[in-house]
C-alpha cells in the first residue's frame, strides 16, 4: 500500500520466501510493473506444483491472478473453468498476455488496473458496493499512506455516512483542494 519503486524489493522477498496469497495480494496493491514478471515466476511454479498433486486452484494461485488483474487491468477468462472461478491462473495465459502489453506499463509509476493510478481510483473502490469489506479496509488505509485525510470515512460505519464521506472527498479533489498526479508513489 505504501512505499516507492524501491521498496519492491521487501515484498519479492516475502514471495519468494513462501508463496503465500498474501504476498501476491500485496503485489497487486503496490502496483509496480517491474514486479509482474517474478510474479509470474512463482506463479508457474505454484501451477507446476498443483498439476503434480492433482488438485483444484490453490489460494496462491487465485491470489496472484486477482493481483495481476489489479495491475494490468485484464481479467483473463478460463475458457474451460472447471474450478468455478471465471478467471484464469494459469501462468502461460498471463505471460502471453504480458509479454503483449508490458510495453504499455512504466516501471517508475504506481498502476493500478491497466492506469496510472491515482487516489480517485481508491475512492471508486470504496463506493463500489460489490467491493468485499478487505478491499475497503486496504482502499481505506491506501488514503492514509497517501497522506489524504479521510478522518470521517470509517469502513465499519453506516453506508450512507460512508457514501457521504467519498463524495466530499471527491469534491475536495474536484475543488484542487486535494492534487496527486496519477502514478506517484506514497513515499
Amino acid at each position: 500500500l505504501a512505499g516507492g519503486p524501491e521498496h519492491g524489493a521487501l515484498i519479492l522477498r516475502c514471495l519468494q520466501v513462501r508463496r503465500a496469497p498474501e504476498a501476491a495480494e500485496a503485489i497487486g496493491w503496490f502496483g509496480h510493473a517491474g514486479m509482474v514478471d517474478p510474479l509470474l515466476a512463482e506463479l508457474e511454479a505454484e501451477n507446476a506444483a498443483r498439476t503434480q498433486a492433482l488438485g483444484a486452484p490453490w489460494p496462491f494461485e487465485i491470489a496472484a491472478a486477482r493481483a495481476l488483474v489489479r495491475i494490468t487491468g485484464v481479467f483473463l477468462e478460463d475458457p474451460s473453468d472447471e474450478h468455478g472461478l471465471g478467471i484464469t491462473v494459469e501462468a502461460t495465459a498471463w505471460k502471453a498476455l504480458w509479454d503483449e502489453r508490458r510495453v504499455d506499463f512504466r516501471g517508475d509509476r504506481k498502476q493500478r488496473f491497466g492506469q496510472l493510478h491515482h487516489p480517485l481510483a481508491t475512492l471508486d473502490e470504496l463506493a463500489d458496493r460489490d467491493s468485499t469489506a478487505l478491499v475497503r479496509s486496504y482502499a481505506s488505509m491506501e488514503l492514509g499512506a497517501l497522506g489524504i485525510p479521510s478522518v470521517g470515512l470509517e469502513t465499519h460505519d453506516w453506508v450512507a455516512r460512508q457514501k457521504q464521506e467519498i463524495e466530499a472527498l471527491r469534491e475536495r479533489f474536484g475543488d484542487g483542494e486535494i492534487a496527486c498526479e496519477p502514478g506517484l508513489w506514497t513515499s
